[in-house]
């Protein structure tokens, strides 16, 4: 099984231009920006969230895609 890391950063539409300044980012050749749509489903009683289980169906463009995570190790 792989593992993955995800990192997600949130700025203004008015500091990107700043950020993407930064050296490490300066030399990237295309810069390109997507809108997803998030929907998160849980039980009334939140049994998913209690176990550490998430379920999501994310939308980009017209694809779907439906991810469960797990908390800790397989």
């Amino acid at each position: 099984m792989s593992e993955e890391i995800e990192l997600k950063l949130s700025l203004a539409k008015k500091d990107q231009p700043q950020f993407l300044r930064h050296p490490l980012l300066k030399k990237a050749a295309h810069h390109q920006t997507h809108t997803l749509n998030n929907i998160y489903y849980d039980t009334p009683d939140l049994a998913l969230q209690r176990r550490g289980i998430t379920l999501r169906l994310r939308r980009q463009g017209r694809l779907w895609r439906q991810t469960v995570k797990l908390a800790g190790t397989a």
